[in-house]
């Protein structure tokens, strides 16, 4: 039989012939095809014909080129129009607003038009930019793989078809949910119910598998939790039949989302039922551990230029969630297909093992693995089968176990109280002293006797000096806390080894008192180390690790780093059943985010956290007092000054009946609504509240701590808020005279009391000494090994305005260029701050005479105040100066007159104008009276 066609003259016969012609010629080998189509297309016009087909086919098209290009051209086609689609009619729907746009569809959201019953649905229009025979066949193929899909968790399809003007369209059942992460998060599911519903995920998958169906982009934002509780998967408009070939791989389009597709996706390899068990399992890695896998090369699958790499497990996995989950996840993120599990039920049947405590498929080959899996999950047949074999044995042994374990019960209590007695015994008063023994040299005297005092049980001395050191650390004594903890955790470490329980404790409660001593080296090295080190078991203690490491990332600079630690310490936190550790997880959320700008979120976590306090202790607790300062803090840099001082004020209710006055924990509170009555220009209230800080601060721990020397400087620096520089000089001299005898150099409760005190001798007159105080500050600053570089960019601009009161813009120009140099070394600088420095190089550039130069820096500060308006009311008032100077001296003589009147009635309904603020004034020559 002849392999050549016989000729048909007409167009449909001409277009089938060319069809089958070209179907054959792309199978041959591209080094014979044009010998090929020489011996068997005579016709010279099919010949051609046939030739710029195969030209075409070879060219890169849109679904030739790379994913992450295609995707790009993806994008900037041409697609429906929301407001030329909004209130038209689809089926028996009308489409009411956008949901989202995607690679292949625009989608909808619609209710049925007329009709005796009200339904919600969602609309997936094809996008114009894949009008093509072959985008059309493959949404067709669409419908009918959702069509033949039945399953409670899978969105079912209502109907489909093709609009007048050609447009294809699915109509989907509507789910209002949310991401299954964001589910699990909000409602503090525990590891068994994220799992629970994993397992459900995975029986949904399974169930599409069954009938040939590949999802391809699974991910959290297609897996929905309704209302409801009940999961839904989404998309399955990108599903490839298993079982059609009729397009095939070489022209088939690629959808796919980096951070969850495999290996061989991002290679474009054949995709499988073992793709989706891969995005399975980055799905579950995130629903655990707050985050998806690493990234990591494989050798068979090298992903193309420019595409992320595939995930594997991260080397911290096995802490957190433990050996057998961790093998779980390997094996489904596995960069070979072969080596994942064969099918999504398998995942399911292997996480549902874990649940119940049967081995799971995942870990490897192991006899004594299986043996302790049936132990623990038969504990009542192995313990009768156990007494039957070896009942009288086994009596025996229990009881000689029962009673050891009684008897080092007893001498473990026994010997905790006659220490305690006897440490206590040596206060009580027999020589003369002056006033009864301060608790800190109780609990030292108490320390050192555990260390020297040999009859002690080392597990019980490891105990008591970590419980005191504790003390030590609460009561303000960092530095012998420190010492103490320090030789407790070393000892702990030789006598127990690393995995012990009670060496986890020490070493936690060393980190919190290196944080508070501020030796913030050895504290990163030892959180660094306890984040590898730390059992399995001890998921606790890795929460409050991981919330410290957020902490001391906050005072690095480590903007990232702070986040993702304080969001994987939530993350864990949230399993676990103590309040304490999810609210202190919670705060430092509200603190990671606060610092990086992100206020809206860090409020949030500040509301849970309050709510979680509540719940757990009651609304009278110091707990819930710690939440509402700390939420009070972020709604005041909100601006919601109104709830800020409510929920502080509160704060301070409980707390003075909870504590004795003098109790630093109301010093602490107080000085929150300090700044909330500095912004409200309340600076009488202000000054009183700030004394009143200081003295409960002294009474607490002395002339010499750090916190009183801090709350002595903010009374100086209420003072210079007030307009009232000679009386700041005297706290701020004493501060920095008490911070230079008492405090490491270069500390920065000190290093801000020095330059503040230099701010106030040059607004007094005394200029030589205030520019020499505030530059020595700046030199600490600068001298620090991980310099603040927000404190310098301040004691810039205090050097600048300095300048500008003596009347100096060029000099001043020197400072301004350390406030941008600072800042351009802050990793994600807060608008607010960017809008400050602005604002200065506006000043300056008008009393340089550099009006255009003025001009566009005033332009962005608005700019960047607008975006944050973390600030006072006396920056709107500089800004409407500014914009005064400069139309003067532009020449709009007109627009300058108006809005001067604005600027000055804005200035005279302002208290306490700043002095950088009514030196402007002054400079532009108007009248305080509006």
């Amino acid at each position: 039989m002849s392999d050549t066609l016989p000729p048909d003259s007409s167009d449909t016969g001409r277009a089938a012939r060319l069809r089958a012609l070209f179907d054959t010629a792309v199978d041959q080998p591209t080094a014979i095809r044009a010998d090929w189509i020489d011996a068997h297309v005579t016709d010279p016009d099919d010949r051609a014909a046939l030739r710029r087909l195969i030209e075409a086919d070879d060219r890169d098209g849109l679904l030739e080129c790379p994913a992450d290009e295609r995707m790009q051209r993806l994008d900037a086609a041409e697609s429906p129009a929301a407001a030329a689609w909004v209130g038209q009619r689809i089926g028996a729907f009308r489409l009411t607003r956008l949901i989202g746009e995607g690679g292949m569809a625009v989608v909808f959201h619609g209710e049925r038009d007329g009709g005796e019953f009200r339904q919600q649905v969602a609309v997936k229009l094809l996008r114009r930019g894949l009008w093509s025979p072959l985008e059309q066949r493959l949404f067709r193929r669409e419908q009918q793989a959702l069509a033949s899909l039945s399953h409670p968790n899978i969105t079912h399809l209502i109907d489909g078809g093709v609009t007048s003007d050609g447009v294809p369209y699915l109509i989907l059942e509507y789910v209002h949910g949310v991401p299954i992460t964001e589910h699990a998060a909000a409602q503090g599911c525990s590891l068994r119910e994220r799992l629970a519903l994993f397992v459900v995920v995975c029986r949904a998958v399974a169930a599409a598998h069954r009938q040939l169906i590949v999802h391809r982009d699974l991910k959290p934002a297609n897996i929905l939790v309704d209302t409801e509780g009940q999961v839904k998967l989404l998309d399955f408009g990108i599903a490839k039949l298993l079982g059609d070939d009729r397009d095939t791989a070489r022209t088939e389009m690629t959808v796919l989302t980096p951070g969850y597709a495999a290996p061989e996706q991002l290679a474009g390899g054949t995709v499988t039922t073992a793709t989706d068990v891969y995005a399975l399992g980055v799905v579950l890695h995130e629903l655990l551990l707050g985050e998806r896998p690493p990234a990591a090369s494989t050798e068979r699958y090298p992903p193309a230029p420019g595409i992320p790499r595939p995930a594997t497990p991260s080397a911290r996995t096995t802490p957190v969630i433990g050996r057998d989950l961790d093998n779980v996840l390997r094996k489904a993120l596995s960069g070979e297909p072969e080596r994942r599990y064969d099918s999504a039920a398998e995942f399911a049947d292997d996480v549902e093992r874990y649940l119940s405590e049967r081995p799971v498929l995942a870990h490897p080959p192991s006899r004594w693995y299986r043996t302790r899996k049936f132990m623990r999950r038969h504990r009542g047949g192995v313990a009768i089968t156990g007494v039957l074999v070896v009942a009288t044995l086994a009596s025996l042994v229990a009881a000689l176990v029962q009673a050891h374990l009684a008897r080092q019960e007893a001498q473990r209590a026994n010997a905790f109280r006659g220490f305690l007695v006897s440490a206590f015994r040596e206060a009580q008063p027999g020589t003369p002293r002056e006033g009864a023994p301060r608790i800190t040299a109780v609990v030292d005297e108490a320390a050192r006797r555990a260390e020297g005092d040999a009859s002690l049980p080392p597990g019980v001395r490891v105990e008591l000096l970590t419980e005191l050191g504790a003390v030590l650390r609460a009561q303000g004594d960092a530095k012998r806390a420190v010492e103490v903890l320090r030789a407790n955790h070393a000892r702990a470490q030789r006598e127990f080894g690393p995995d012990d329980p009670i060496v986890a404790r020490a070493g936690v409660v060393l980190l919190d008192a290196l944080h508070a001593a501020d030796d913030l080296p050895a504290a990163r090295a030892l959180a660094d180390t306890l984040a590898r080190e730390l059992p399995a078991s001890a998921l606790a203690q890795r929460s409050t690790v991981l919330v410290t490491s957020s902490i001391l990332a906050l005072l690095e600079r480590q903007m990232d780093r702070a986040i993702a630690d304080s969001e994987q310490g939530l993350a864990i936190a949230r399993m676990q059943p103590d309040p304490e550790i999810l609210a202190a997880a919670l705060s430092q959320r509200l603190a990671a985010f606060g610092d990086n700008g992100r206020l809206a979120e860090a409020v949030a976590a500040g509301e849970e956290a309050l709510a979680v306090q509540r719940a757990a202790f009651g609304d009278d607790h110091v707990k819930a007092a710690d939440a509402r300062a700390n939420l009070s803090r972020m709604q005041r840099r909100m601006g919601d000054l109104d709830a800020a001082e409510a929920n502080i004020r509160e704060a301070l209710v409980i707390t003075e009946r909870a504590f004795p006055p003098e109790h630093p924990t109301r010093s602490i509170h107080l000085n929150a609504l300090l700044m909330i009555l500095t912004e409200r220009r309340d600076f009488p209230a202000a000054i009183e509240v700030a004394r009143e800080a200081a003295r409960i601060m002294k009474a607490a721990y002395g002339d010499n701590d750090r916190r009183s020397i801090q709350a002595l400087s903010n009374v100086g620096v209420v003072a210079l808020s007030a307009q009232d520089p000679a009386g700041a000089v005297a706290p701020l001299a004493e501060a920095t005279r008490l911070a230079e005898a008492n405090l490491a150099p270069g500390q920065g409760t000190g290093v801000s009391a020095r330059a503040y005190h230099g701010v106030a001798l040059a607004y007094v007159g005394d200029i030589a000494a205030g520019r020499a105080e505030l530059q020595r500050a700046l030199d600490a600053v600068r001298a620090a090994p991980s310099p603040d570089r927000g404190t310098e960019a301040t004691f810039c601009l205090e050097q600048a305005h300095i300048e500008l009161d003596l009347g100096r813009p060029a000099a001043a120009r020197v400072p301004l260029a350390c406030v941008h140099e600072a800042l351009s070394r802050v990793d994600k600088p807060e608008r607010w701050w960017t809008g400050r420095a602005d604002l200065l190089h506006a000043r300056i550039a008008l009393e340089s005479g550099a009006v255009a130069e003025s001009r566009a820096h005033l332009e962005a500060a608005e700019a960047a105040l607008a975006a944050n308006r973390s600030y006072g009311p006396d920056i709107p008032v500089y800004v409407a100066l500014l914009r005064v100077g400069v139309a003067a001296a532009e020449g709009d003589d007109e627009r300058a007159t108006e809005l001067a009147q604005q600027a000055k009635a804005a200035y005279a309904a302002l208290a306490y104008p700043p002095r950088y603020v009514r030196r402007l004034l002054e400079f532009l020559r108007l009248d305080a009276k509006p």
